[in-house]
């Protein structure tokens, strides 16, 4: 039976609409249109087409109860946890969050297992631990469970940091590791890119204040006094010292 012959009667139900009376002929697409009413009680003029091939089952409410069910039957919704990882799928997922460029945008995914599924996360990672956040190991790497822990702030501003390798005189190390090797306080290194040091510079310019004092022709200085002492500079001197690791004597003979 064609839609034009079709009889619907008023009270005949369509998933959640049931119909109250025709509407007339919709004038876009030649198609019959009824009021219908919701379970919910909204009213709304649905085309017949629609409610047969099941496109509308109702004003829209089903597909809220089930996005909520499917969202709270973990009941976490208003942990910390839980929004850790809404916030995790925003910056890998919304073009128009604030960090999506140092994210999606450059990359970083989410797995299949987590991206739609709140408790697979949950069962993989546990609650959010007090004063921890989710951190990457590998900051090149995206949000899966072997790529990632719960780590302080500190921890993840050291694994920031650490990733970044430096090479110079032959030798690569992480920054971190720079900085104890050259008796350096930690995010020295880091401050000292965010000014737009070049690498040399960097690694060989010694920390202020120098407070070491070293022994030499039976006179105990500071490294900036010995300077003086010897018209060699203080920064050539740290050079020799700590990068070419050349003893004190050769550091302090060598012109």
């Amino acid at each position: 039976m064609t839609e034009k012959r079709l009889k619907i009667n008023q009270g005949d139900r369509y998933g959640r609409w049931s119909v109250i009376s025709e509407f007339g002929i919709s004038s876009r697409k030649n198609k019959r249109k009824f009021l219908c009413r919701c379970d919910c009680g909204n009213e709304r003029v649905v085309l017949l087409h629609e409610l047969r091939r099941g496109n509308s089952t109702s004003c829209g409410c089903l597909q809220k109860e089930v996005a909520k069910k499917q969202m709270t039957t973990h009941g976490k919704t208003k942990t910390r946890t839980y929004n850790v990882w809404i916030s995790m799928r925003k910056r890998c997922l919304n073009p128009n969050h604030k960090s999506y460029n140092d994210y999606g945008g450059r990359g970083i995914t989410i797995c299949n297992k987590w991206l739609d599924n709140f408790e697979n996360f949950l069962d993989d990672m546990g609650e959010s631990p007090n004063g921890k956040s989710l951190d990457r190991i590998d900051n090149n790497k995206g949000y899966y469970k072997d790529n990632c822990r719960w780590s302080s702030w500190k921890e993840q501003a050291n694994n920031r940091r650490n990733s970044k390798i430096i090479n110079f005189n032959g030798k690569s190390m992480c920054c971190s590791d720079w900085e104890k090797e050259l008796n350096f306080g930690s995010g020295l290194i880091g401050k000292r890119l965010k000014n737009g040091w070049g690498m040399n510079k960097i690694l060989t310019t010694p920390a202020k204040p120098i407070r070491v004092k070293f022994e030499y022709m039976g006179q105990i200085k500071t490294l900036s006094e010995w300077s003086k002492f010897l018209g060699i500079s203080s920064h050539t001197l740290y050079d020799r010292l700590h990068v070419q690791k050349l003893s004190i004597n050769e550091s302090f003979n060598k012109k």
